[in-house]
Parts: C-alpha cells; sequence; structure tokens
C-alpha cells in the first residue's frame, strides 16, 4: 500500500493497494479511475525507466483511454521528484509525495 497526498489532481490523492506485480514491479490501484504502474518507457510521454500515476478515462463500451497524469523516475514509487506530466495544461507546479 502507498499514500499520494498533496498532489494537485485532488482525486489523485489517496491510498492505492498493491494488487499485483507489471513488468516485473509492484502494481497500485486506487479505484477504476486511477492506478499506478512501471513501465521501462511509456512513449512519447516519456523514454526513461519511471513510475505512472495513470488517470483512466471510461469512453464508449469497453473502450478505456488510460493517461499518465505524474511520474517519477527509477524503480521505486515512493522515491522523491514526482512531476506532473500535464503540468504545462493544468497550471498545476507543485507536487506531492508518495510513500
Amino acid at each position: 500500500m502507498v499514500t499520494v497526498a498533496n498532489f494537485g489532481d485532488s482525486a489523485a490523492n489517496g491510498t492505492y493497494t498493491l494488487e499485483a506485480t507489471f513488468n516485473g514491479y509492484p502494481f497500485y490501484r486506487k479505484n477504476a479511475y486511477y492506478y499506478m504502474a512501471y513501465h521501462e518507457q511509456y512513449g512519447p510521454y516519456s523514454f526513461t525507466p519511471s513510475y505512472y500515476i495513470f488517470k483512466s478515462t471510461q469512453l464508449e463500451g469497453s473502450i478505456r483511454i488510460n493517461r499518465p497524469e505524474y511520474k517519477v523516475e527509477g524503480t521505486d514509487a515512493t522515491a522523491s521528484g514526482w512531476i506532473n506530466m500535464m503540468a504545462q495544461s493544468s497550471g498545476e507546479t507543485d507536487v506531492g509525495t508518495v510513500s
């Protein structure tokens, strides 16, 4: 379990529960809309091994869009240095912590 706090998207804040492993690393889920996963790269957003917090949006039927909102480089989800992937559009300049 990890806790996300003080991120600009308040819906992303909260407790994420370990659900499985993905790409060999822990995969955490908050609810049907927010989850945290590790990727070696996630182009075109980043080509650096990182953990991401994704927002999943349901479209028609079973179609979902999973968009990375935040990332921290490396394999430790609780590391400092999380950045907002969409800062240019959200106006967010400060990112909280994952512990």
